[in-house]
């Protein structure tokens, strides 16, 4: 029991993080000390279509930094084959950044972004994400190309929503002259970063809830962990009428997920999956009247609704900010 309530605290922490980040973007605060966002890469030199590795890095400038958001620009000729985001400081994704959510706009691609540092972090050197581009045939030999950051926000775990200043460090590379040859060209960077995760995602505590703004007051379930190997790839959704989950369909789905029975007598499966197939299930509590009258079920489900409004809230801003670019 004590194991289940530090996961039911942590996932909450996460939440309340979300909650202060949101609140803060209807303030108009004076911003803080400058936090620094830089693209950086071990090589500035690509090689042929070898991908090449850009991470994301903050240095918070000693504020503490609870939440970021922006976007990654590169050229249309470079296509985005992989997103690594393992042992990021983000604890939950606002906008994760996906290969299904890269956008073109103009003979550019772009990567938006946004998430909470439950609790806030403080750190020179911070790892956000990684993304590899694979320079295509449209680039020629020894052509120099520009990965950019636009729209960057880091906000301070001060309790009061503070936008600090930010400053970006943007990264240049070069086509080499001389290209590779198609057979020394590595395996799938796909292939050769997920092999070796054979752990499943972290537990998690799906909560159960329901409210007049989201879904008409109807039932659904939030979720969301993480991945310390691939990273997390998408959950799947199974009420049953039996308590080992194999008694009906699994259905991709995402949080927040409306319920098709709304009488909960079904039993409530969330499975988690990662890049590398492994995957953990976990069930969700049905006790509604247990929930509705325990207060800790009823803040997280206020603050849950509340989250998931501002999420809404930043991704239609997201679109429009990427829209305009």
């Amino acid at each position: 029991m004590a194991e289940r309530n530090s996961k039911f605290l942590a996932g909450l922490s996460a939440i309340l993080g979300i909650f202060i980040f949101g609140i803060g973007q209807f303030f108009v605060i004076s911003p803080a000390r400058a936090a620094i966002f830089s693209l950086e890469s071990a090589t500035l030199e690509a090689r042929g279509q070898e991908p090449i590795k850009v991470s994301l890095m903050i240095n918070t400038e000693n504020d503490a930094i609870n939440a970021v958001e922006g976007v990654i620009k590169f050229p249309a000729a470079l296509e985005a084959v992989f997103v690594e985001t393992t042992k990021s400081l983000v604890s939950f994704w606002v906008e994760e950044p996906r290969l299904d959510k890269v956008t073109v706009t103009g003979g550019f691609r772009q990567v938006a972004f946004s998430g909470v540092m439950a609790g806030g972090v403080s750190t020179r050197a911070g790892h956000l994400f990684s993304l590899y581009l694979q320079p295509t045939s449209s680039l020629a030999l020894g052509e120099t190309f520009l990965v950019q950051l636009t729209g960057v926000k880091a906000v301070t775990s001060n309790g009061l929503g503070t936008v600090v200043s930010s400053t970006v460090k943007n990264i240049s590379f070069r086509l080499a002259e001389t290209a590779l040859a198609t057979e020394s060209i590595t395996v799938p960077i796909t292939s050769s970063l997920i092999s070796f995760d054979i752990l499943p995602p972290m537990e998690f505590v799906p909560v159960l809830g329901r409210n007049e703004t989201v879904f008409d007051n109807q039932w659904f379930v939030a979720f969301s962990t993480q991945d310390s190997g691939s990273g997390i790839d998408y959950y799947e959704v199974q009420e049953a009428f039996s308590t080992d989950n194999q008694d009906s369909v699994w259905v991709k789905a995402a949080s927040p997920y409306l319920l098709k029975d709304q009488s909960l007598k079904a039993n409530i499966f969330v499975k988690a999956i990662d890049k590398n197939g492994n995957f953990r299930v976990e069930l969700v509590s049905k006790k509604a009247e247990a929930a509705r009258s325990n207060f800790g079920y009823v803040f997280a489900g206020i603050l849950l609704v509340i989250c998931l409004l501002i999420a809404e809230i930043w991704r239609i801003r997201h679109r429009r900010r990427i829209s305009q670019t």
